[in-house]
This record gives structure tokens, sequence and C-alpha cells, in this order.
């Protein structure tokens, strides 16, 4: 599960990471070899507090270390993000910092728990007040959030993407647009194992066995509302997630730990 933080864009782009610096000090030894961080793109707030887009994609982001008012920090810069989105200077933006990476090495952060960075709402009562509510309503699906970070260490990061929203859009009782989301994240796992998958554990079957239950899973879920004349409901969007959450969870695992072996040509 991710640190997620909601920081007033300052008039530079570069987000201070502070928390991030004091929780995690091993990722920051070196000013030499400073690493990348996988983050997630949220809502934007403006300054009343009011969402007025979401944005909801992955990126990679360069950590550097910057001079301001008097003392160094590390950030984060979200500049050609602010430009592609018209996102201005004095607003709020959500973001969830998932991992940290060396190259080719991904470690995660706070993979155990969910941690809140809300240093920048200070200055902002009814935005943190918002974002404090949502927190509590956050604490019923916890473990679906580590289903995130599985995912993005197994390299699955579209999949991890479209996860998220899905779960963001069930907590907003959007259970029609979660389900669409549930969808995506099963199409996406089915591709995955179509396209990139010859073995799990060693065994052809199981991966054949698997396919045949996501293609179940995905034809059950465009049922919710997908198909002509079905709609979807909270018990259906409930059925989604867990599906959703289940199969990423499993394939995540496989393929962290080295359990799958892929096709020779797709590689």
């Amino acid at each position: 599960m991710p640190l997620v933080a909601i920081k007033k864009i300052p008039p530079d782009y570069k987000l201070d990471i502070e928390y991030l610096v004091k929780t995690y000090p091993l990722y920051f030894k070196s000013d030499a070899e400073l690493p990348y961080i996988f983050v997630n793109i949220g809502r934007i707030f403006n300054e009343k507090g009011d969402i007025v887009n979401t944005i909801n994609k992955s990126f990679k982001l360069n950590v550097k270390k910057t001079y301001s008012k008097g003392r160094h920090y590390y950030c984060i810069s979200i500049e050609h993000i602010a430009l592609n989105y018209g996102i201005p200077a004095g607003y709020f933006i959500e973001i969830s910092l998932i991992f940290a990476g060396y190259y080719a090495a991904k470690y995660p952060i706070f993979p155990n728990e969910y941690r809140y960075d809300l240093e920048d709402l200070r200055s902002n009562v009814n935005l943190k007040r918002k974002i404090e509510e949502e927190i509590k309503a956050h604490e019923g699906l916890l473990k679906a959030y580590e289903a995130l970070s599985l995912l993005s260490e197994a390299g699955l990061e579209n999949i991890s993407s479209d996860l998220f929203e899905g779960l963001k859009r069930f907590e907003q009782r959007d259970f029609e647009g979660s389900i669409k989301f549930f969808r995506k994240v099963t199409e996406g796992l089915k591709s995955f194992l179509k396209e990139k998958v010859e073995l799990i554990d060693g065994l052809k079957g199981r991966k054949e066995k698997l396919a045949q239950l996501l293609s179940k899973s995905y034809d059950l879920i465009s049922n919710f509302g997908e198909h002509y004349r079905t709609v979807g409901g909270y018990e259906e969007a409930l059925l989604a997630k867990e599906i959703a959450v289940s199969l990423c969870t499993y394939i995540a695992q496989k393929t962290r730990t080295g359990k799958i072996m892929y096709s020779k040509e797709k590689t």
C-alpha cells in the first residue's frame, strides 16, 4: 500500500518529499545516486478544496536535491504533468508514492500499511477535513490496495493503474464506474497471460486453467452493465472488486517470485 500525499503545488512545480526521506533514509544514502519514484497521480483540487480534475495515471519521476528558501531538500518535479493537464500553481495534487527504484531494482513504500502526508493541508481546513473523512472510509479497503504495490513490483503498471481507478471509484460509490475498471483489470490480466506467459509453477495446465478463469471472470463482470439491458450495483461492484483483487494478487505474486515462465518468442 502506498504513501498518499496531498501536496500544494509551488510555483516551481517541485514537490517536497521530506516525509518519504525521513521514513526511508536508506533510499537517500547517496546524493550521487538518487532513486526514481513510481507514483500515481489522482485528483486535483482547487484552493477551495473542490475536485477540478481526476487524472489517475502512473508516472516514473526522478528524485532531485534542490535548494530553496535557505534549505536543501529532496523533491520530484511534476512540471511536465502540470503542462499536459493545465494544472496551476497553488492547487493541491493527490499523489500516491508506490515504490522507489534504482535501475532494475524496485523497493516498496509502506507495503503493509497505508500512510498519509497531509502536512500541506494545514492552511486548508475544509480540504483537510474532507480527506480525513475519506481516510476513515478507506480502512475497509486497505487489503485491496496491497495489490497495487504487488502489481507495480511485478512490472504490471498499466494493470495497477486500472485497479487503482476501480478502487477509487468504488470508494466514491461510483459502482458502475468501478465495474468498468475492474473489467479492464481482468482484460489486462487475460492479455498478459495469453501474450507473455508459458508456464505457471512449471505447469502448462495451471496457466490454461487460470486463463479460463480469467475469461469467465471477464464475461461475468461484463454482464454487470456492459452487456445490453444489464445493470450493476453495489453487490456486483463488490464481487467484481474481489475477483479483480484476488486475481491481481495471485498473478503478481507468481510474477515477482519468479514462478512464471515467459513465452520465449514474447520476451
